[in-house]
């Protein structure tokens, strides 16, 4: 027996390989490809996935006859199933375990699950030959019964409890949801408005200034250039003539079509588009390199980091990352993540998870499944505008606009036709503050029930663990042995045979006498 489920059984247990207490199936010539499963049909397949049932199938000569119930081993995914009549088998990683008739199946599918946690694993590698090498211990009859009873009225108990921690895990997704749906409905702060109406400015004086601002940058710009153009010219022209900075693009006017199927906004909101609140700066909103100019290989342990899809979704920027050389940097800079920079993904059901890249965080590449949103601070809260992304009023949005084939994704242009309620910035801010004030109870109450429900599963394994070395129920002095179970078995089965061997008794006709 492996080191790793080193065990010690009761005198009364009879030990024994796992391979010596179960029958191979074949499922030779009778394995059916994922693409030709049903949605419903006259026999279950079972395969190596989590769900019990992965599809169905009407084709007879694909199915498995035998004695049931048979344990399903996936070869590659350790999951552990029970069928319980005529099935058809899936075409990779599936191994069909009869149980012999000196151990429960229940039982034995326990004991299975038990060893399949256990075993190191060994990825998408083939699992069963380590577990066919393991030792089990067969209780007596008696005792098989008593443990199974006991596993199921503890799983039982346990399920409740799991299934119970599932439902406060999802009525928090769905609390996280309507607040951030109030939220950018303009119900959180309703009464806030109230008492700050004579205060504050409105959603469309707020982009006048900032279009305003924006001219003043162009002009800005126009004079820094037309200073550069007659350095240039008094230098003889010797160099690349000063390139004349573009003013932007005048955006095209929100339709009352676009915002039908929208909610209403408060009166002091407006809707907008990202460009209207971006920074002034080049490509604050853009998407990470494409395959051919950013490769694996570009990859080293040090230099500029990379920011990735698990980053964002997973709000790590500091463990685990991929580095590119500073000549390497150089040819992506219009892909450069600076800190507070608000980054989405780009995929997903639906895309757009956004988290804001760390204030504390040097400069960054963001790769291709990446998209960077760089807010003009002065006029708009970042935080505001990321917990609006994370919204399904966003998330709706970005799931229309999704294309694609194999994989779907969003890019820049399209992100850039997303509708935005946009408040006043004092507003702006005080819905962000309201939100994470909410959110970090949220995510104490999350972190709580993740842990509850990982304690759940540890004791899940722990009551396995104590049925498999026979401390999870008395033993009792009065109960058969398991030796002489097995013994009297293969006695039964060698008399059997021998039954089946004995010649029939010779019996003569008789002889039928003539008449005289």
């Amino acid at each position: 027996m492996s080191e790793e489920v080193k065990t010690t059984f009761p005198i009364s247990w009879q030990p024994m390989l796992f391979s010596d207490a179960v029958v191979g199936i074949s499922t030779n010539k009778k394995k059916i490809n994922q693409k030709q499963y049903l949605e419903s049909g006259n026999y279950p397949v079972f395969d190596q996935g989590n769900n019990h049932i992965g599809g169905y199938t009407n084709d007879p000569d694909k199915i498995i006859y035998c004695d049931f119930p048979v344990i399903i081993f996936g070869d590659h995914t350790r999951a552990v199933k029970i069928a319980k009549e005529p099935f058809a088998a899936g075409a990779d990683g599936v191994k069909v375990l009869q149980p012999k008739t000196f151990i429960l199946p229940k039982l034995l599918r326990y004991f299975t699950i038990y060893l399949a946690i256990s075993i190191k694993d060994k990825g998408y590698a083939r699992h069963y030959q380590w577990v066919a090498k393991e030792e089990i211990g067969v209780p007596p009859e008696n005792e098989q019964h008593r443990i199974v009873a006991k596993i199921e009225e503890l799983f039982s108990e346990l399920d409740k409890g799991i299934e119970s921690l599932k439902r406060a895990r999802e009525q928090l997704k769905v609390y996280r949801q309507a607040l951030l749906k109030h939220a950018f409905e303009g119900k959180l702060t309703e009464q806030w408005r109230k008492d700050n109406a004579d205060k504050l400015e409105t959603a469309d004086q707020l982009l006048a200034r900032i279009k305003q601002a924006r001219e003043d940058r162009y002009q800005e710009q126009l004079e820094d250039w037309k200073t550069m153009v007659k350095q240039w010219e008094a230098d003889g022209k010797e160099d690349k003539r000063p390139i004349k900075p573009k003013g932007e693009k005048e955006l095209p006017p929100i339709s009352e079509e676009e915002i039908s199927e929208l909610p209403l906004l408060p009166k002091s909101w407006c809707w907008i588009r990202p460009q209207d609140v971006s920074s002034y700066e080049p490509y604050s909103i853009g998407i990470g390199p494409f395959g051919s100019n950013l490769k694996v290989s570009d990859y080293s342990d040090f230099g500029v980091p990379l920011v990735f899809v698990k980053n964002i979704t997973r709000n790590n920027f500091t463990d685990e990352l991929k580095y590119i050389s500073e000549k390497k940097y150089l040819s992506l800079i219009p892909h450069t993540v600076k800190p507070l920079d608000i980054l989405v993904t780009k995929m997903g059901d639906p895309p757009g998870d956004a988290e804001i890249y760390p204030e504390d965080r040097p400069i960054a590449v963001i790769t291709a499944d990446c998209l960077k949103f760089r807010i003009w601070s002065k006029f708009s809260s970042r935080e505001y505008f990321k917990h609006c992304i994370n919204s399904v009023l966003i998330k709706k949005q970005l799931g229309l606009i999704t294309k694609g084939v194999a994989q779907k994704k969003i890019s820049a242009g399209r992100f850039k036709t997303l509708l935005f309620p946009l408040p006043p910035i004092e507003e702006q801010k005080e819905i962000a503050y309201n939100i994470d004030s909410n959110m970090e109870e949220l995510i104490r109450l999350e972190i709580d029930l993740k842990e509850n429900l990982q304690r759940s599963e540890a004791l899940r394994q722990s009551i396995l663990k104590k049925a498999f070395s026979g401390q999870l129920v008395a033993q009792d002095p009065n109960d058969e042995p398991a030796s002489v179970l097995l013994e009297r078995i293969a006695a039964e089965k060698t008399q059997a045979a021998a039954q089946r061997k004995k010649p029939r008794a010779n019996k003569k006709k008789p002889v039928m006498k003539k008449a005289g």
